[in-house]
């Protein structure tokens, strides 16, 4: 039986370059914390390939899916949320959460209530006067922008 809150995420990404020149990749798609199958963008033009723990898994990744808002393409018409799609934006998430983790050794790096979706804002650590990440830091920047403060990615 689902959970009534599926949290799906994707682990051990690795790229490649494949028949078109585009990238490919094979991850790691899990539920909750849990493997629930291996997906392969062999980078030829196809579907990705799903090697499944199990049926169930694949139904409860299409149920999910039908359950999300339509995304949008560029030109603004409405697209249905297939599972390569949604693995896809996974694997976007991932890209930007290890590439704000990156940053986060030598900057602070934080979301302010006002900014727009998946920006986020940085300060070199060196100019606030530290080497990493404190309370001193934590005090300023509360000062600095007061309740408006969303996310300080630093304390993830």
């Amino acid at each position: 039986m689902e959970k009534s809150e599926t949290r799906y995420t994707v682990k051990g990404l690795k790229t490649f370059v494949g028949m078109e020149g585009m990238g490919g990749f094979n991850v790691t798609l899990c539920r909750n914390e849990k493997p629930v199958a291996m997906v392969i963008n062999d980078d030829s033009g196809g579907d990705f390939c799903w090697e499944w723990k199990s049926k169930s898994e694949e139904a409860i990744l299409s149920k999910h899916c039908k359950s999300l808002p339509p995304g949008k393409y560029y030109d603004g018409t409405p697209m249905t949320v297939t599972p390569d799609i949604y693995v896809c934006e996974l694997i976007d998430i991932y890209e930007q959460n290890k590439k704000i983790q990156r940053k986060c050794k030598s900057h602070l790096c934080f979301r302010l209530k006002s900014d727009e979706p998946g920006a986020y804002r940085t300060v070199k650590l060196k100019t606030l006067g530290v080497e990493k990440y404190c309370e001193k830091v934590k005090i300023l920047l509360a000062k600095t922008y007061g309740d408006n403060v969303e996310l300080i990615y630093n304390e993830l």
